[in-house]
């Protein structure tokens, strides 16, 4: 009889609990927090954006982006999603961007709220780095994140969107302990970039592959 008790005790608080779940999504739904978060499966490429699951969801955000959005690629290389793009970098001159510079110093060229969309794919890592800009500058994207991030949040507008591409889920910060030409800030403070996860896609590639992770941020109007 108590067991029984137990049991039904302990469905009633599960059911509860469910139910608060649920409220809190609906809410978060509301108020355009919730973050999408979805896994597929496909085959390694080099060309990351030719990979199905990520070439249609960045086919998605360019085709809901309003007409005349100004979309830029610091690392542009040979991307199918190059002629959607109102300016293109790659430091290798053998690749038909806009501009062939350093990426950090592309961004920079960009007037303050003037972007709409930011496809970031930097090589992932060191060994990246050496194969594709070996001989080409001195790209370390690994290594001036932060510099990045900083130009990216100085370029974007209201409700820009920038979508990453690496091996962590890291995105956008949402804010940086370094100002706008990159000092450190006093103590502990941070500035706020005013960037919004809204968008995650893991993609697994089998084998002893390494999974790419997608990142879809969005610029958020100050509060």
């Amino acid at each position: 009889m108590s067991s029984n008790s137990s049991t039904t005790s302990t469905d009633k608080k599960r059911k509860i609990d469910n139910e608060k779940a649920n409220e809190e999504d609906d809410e978060n739904e509301e108020d355009g927090k919730a973050l999408k978060m979805n896994y597929a499966w496909a085959m390694p490429n080099k060309n990351t954006f030719l990979i199905p699951p990520i070439n249609r969801l960045i086919k998605k955000y360019l085709d809901e982006s309003p007409p005349g959005a100004v979309w830029i690629d610091p690392f542009a290389n040979a991307s199918c999603f190059n002629s959607r793009m109102k300016y293109t970098n790659d430091i290798n001159p053998d690749f038909e961007t806009t501009h062939h510079l350093d990426a950090l110093a592309f961004l920079r060229l960009q007037p303050d709220n003037s972007v709409d969309g930011v496809l970031f794919d930097p090589p992932y890592t060191i060994h990246q780095i050496n194969q594709v800009y070996a001989g080409f500058g001195d790209e370390k994207p690994v290594k001036q994140s932060t510099a990045y991030y900083s130009e990216i949040s100085r370029i974007c507008k209201p409700n820009a969107c920038v979508i990453s591409f690496g091996f962590t889920a890291c995105g956008v910060p949402s804010t940086l302990s370094r100002d706008t030409k990159l000092r450190k800030l006093a103590g502990k403070s941070k500035r706020q970039t005013n960037f919004k996860k809204c968008e995650m896609l893991v993609l697994g590639h089998g084998g002893g592959h390494n999974a790419t992770i997608v990142v879809v941020d969005k610029r958020i109007t100050e509060e």
